[in-house]
C-alpha cells in the first residue's frame, strides 16, 4: 500500500469517529471537552503513520509494529499515556483490516481493574449518617441542615454526588406531580429527569 492511500484511511477513520463521538452529548461544555479528546486521538494516529514511514512503510501492519509504537518514550510514571495510544492504533486497525484483511490487531492488554462490590448501608446506617452533620457544634446551623439534607437526596435519588452538588433553584420543581430535579450536564454530557418521592419532596 502506497504511504498516501494509508494516509486517506486514516483521516477518513478520524473524521468518520469524529462524526460519531461529536453527536453522542446534548450539552455544550460536554462536546467542548470531548472535542479535545477526539483531537488528541487524530494526533495520535498522525503520528502513528509518521511511525510507520520512518519504519520503512512495513505491509501489512502488524501487531509488532503497533506494540512497538505504543511502547515508543513509555513511561511507567504515566501508564494513562500507553492505555490512550493502544487504544486509539486498536480502533484504527480493526477499521483497517476491513479493507485490509492481512491487518493484525494488538491484543489489549490494559485492562480495567475490577470494581469493588460496592458497601450498601441499611436504613439505620443511612439516618445516622443524616444525623450526624446535627453534631458538629462548630459549624453553622444552616451548613448542618445542608449536610443532612444532601445525604438524604443522595439516598432516596440515587443521585451522583456532582450532579446533587450542581443543583439549583430552578432545578427542583416540587410543585408538579410528580416533583422531580432536572438534572443537567450529567455522564457524558446527558440531561434527565428525577422523580421524586412526595416525602423527599416535602423535606426539600
Amino acid at each position: 500500500m502506497k504511504p498516501d492511500s494509508l494516509s486517506v484511511l486514516l483521516e477518513q477513520y478520524i473524521t468518520l469517529n469524529h462524526a460519531i463521538t461529536g453527536a453522542s452529548s446534548d450539552s455544550e461544555d460536554y462536546r467542548r471537552r470531548d472535542l479535545g479528546r477526539r483531537r488528541y486521538k487524530g494526533n495520535l494516529l498522525r503520528n502513528f503513520f509518521g511511525f510507520w514511514s520512518e519504519r520503512g512503510q512495513p505491509w501489512p501492519i502488524t501487531s509488532a509494529l503497533a506494540i512497538d509504537w505504543v511502547s515508543e518514550g513509555s513511561n511507567p510514571g504515566q501508564p494513562h499515556r500507553d492505555r490512550h495510544r493502544m487504544f486509539a492504533i486498536r480502533g484504527f486497525l480493526e477499521h483497517l483490516r476491513a479493507a485490509e484483511p492481512a491487518t493484525e490487531v494488538p491484543e489489549n492488554i490494559f485492562r480495567k481493574p475490577p470494581r469493588r462490590t460496592p458497601r450498601l448501608l441499611s436504613e439505620q446506617e443511612i439516618v445516622r449518617l443524616m444525623e450526624a452533620p446535627g453534631q458538629l457544634r462548630r459549624v453553622d446551623p444552616f451548613r448542618r441542615l445542608t449536610l443532612s439534607m444532601l445525604l438524604g437526596l443522595l439516598a432516596s435519588t440515587g443521585l451522583r454526588i456532582g450532579e446533587a452538588l450542581r443543583l439549583k433553584n430552578e432545578d427542583a420543581h416540587l410543585d408538579t406531580d410528580p416533583p422531580y430535579l432536572a438534572i443537567h450536564e450529567s455522564k457524558f454530557g446527558k440531561s434527565r429527569i428525577v422523580v421524586l418521592h412526595a416525602s423527599a419532596a416535602d423535606r426539600l
